[in-house]
């Protein structure tokens, strides 16, 4: 799991101390964690996103578009999912730095994508056990302990499902019980 709540989280983004002698390299390790956490996005979906994908919303929200997918291998219903404002910059200022045609992350098969977001998300907290769906499990719990609806919920993960929504939300939980009574 992996939660916004985290002590030292804010460290992770861009411009933050957490990267200092490695920027190039940061703002892609922070654009993969906005990209996971903020708007929900599995692993082979960050690697596939493309500088051209990325665009500012009015809000300063960062939209992305996702194409082909777990759920949409066509990609021909390719929706578009927000990064939340305190954490768009990660993902605009690379997406400005990059050729439009580029991948936004460099060239990264997902399973290097998910070394890259465990790599950085242990920068700033000690997570264990992180997996390739920590950020969509951490961005649907927080979302449901803030009191945002099923359906807020599902719109901001691309679940069609709300059973698969609510089982990534209650993995969370499932988590820190188990904690509690190991007593780590």
């Amino acid at each position: 799991m992996l939660t916004a709540r985290a002590a030292d989280w804010d460290r992770v983004w861009f411009g933050q101390p957490a990267f200092p002698a490695r920027a190039a390299r940061s703002r892609g390790d922070a654009a993969v964690v906005a990209l996971a956490y903020g708007a929900g996005l599995r692993s082979a979906e960050i690697a596939a996103v493309r500088a051209r994908d990325v665009r500012r919303a009015d809000d300063g929200q960062a939209l992305v578009r996702v194409g082909p997918s777990k759920t949409d291998q066509s990609g021909r219903a390719a929706d578009t999912r927000s990064v939340p404002v305190r954490l768009a910059p990660a993902v605009l200022d690379l997406a400005a730095r990059r050729p439009p045609a580029a991948r936004l992350v460099g060239p990264r098969s997902p399973s290097q994508i998910r070394r890259r977001f465990r790599s950085a998300v242990r920068l700033v907290c000690d997570r264990p056990r992180l997996s390739s769906h920590s950020g969509r499990i951490g961005m649907a719990s927080d979302m449901a302990a803030d009191g945002r609806s099923d359906a807020a919920i599902m719109l901001a993960g691309g679940w069609k499902s709300p059973a698969t929504m609510r089982h990534y939300a209650s993995a969370a939980r499932a988590e820190d019980v188990g904690r509690l009574r190991s007593g780590t």
